[in-house]
């Protein structure tokens, strides 16, 4: 299994990865090592050995299309933007109208994230199909008041429905 196949990760996704795995709690990681012994051979599933699992795991990211299925799956349990997105109805996040204002929203590589972590098929091919187009990623907001200002602006219309 792999997040992505045949496909390079654009610096701010594999950056947003990064971030990602840096967030993921020691406890997790050695779970993972408990139920994958191949993960890591020769690291012990310590807490104490939880910065060397994190690095073998941000390794992995860096040639996705080689990441077995339990560290894609500790990824996904861990991660913000995938609980985000997966509240997300999936006609929300593959129509082009409300990629663009979820996109601004929280950023593009922040959602291209959750959305490449995402189990619906529809969902993370849509990420793939972005990422293969070449079209620039929203930039992530400055503040959380910007956010929901792009939000508002986007959806405003049907709210006020």
């Amino acid at each position: 299994m792999a997040i992505v196949k045949d496909l390079k990760l654009p610096e701010e996704l594999k950056e947003e990865l990064h971030r990602t795995v840096a967030l993921i709690p020691p406890s997790a990681l050695v779970e993972l090592v408990g139920r994958e012994k191949a993960f890591a051979p020769g690291i012990r599933a310590t807490e104490s050995a939880a910065e060397h699992l994190r690095k073998r795991l941000q390794a992995m990211i860096d040639s996705p299309a080689l990441m077995p299925s339990l560290p894609l799956e500790t990824l996904r349990q861990n991660s913000f933007q995938q609980r985000f997105v997966c509240v997300l109805s999936e006609m929300a996040l593959t129509d082009p109208y409300g990629f663009a204002s979820l996109s601004a929203f929280c950023g593009g590589a922040r959602l291209l994230v959750g959305m490449l972590l995402d189990p619906r098929p529809k969902v993370s091919a849509k990420a793939i199909e972005f990422i293969r187009s070449g079209e620039k990623l929203s930039p992530r907001p400055a503040d959380s008041e910007n956010a929901r200002k792009a939000l508002h602006d986007e959806f405003g219309p049907f709210i006020a429905e």
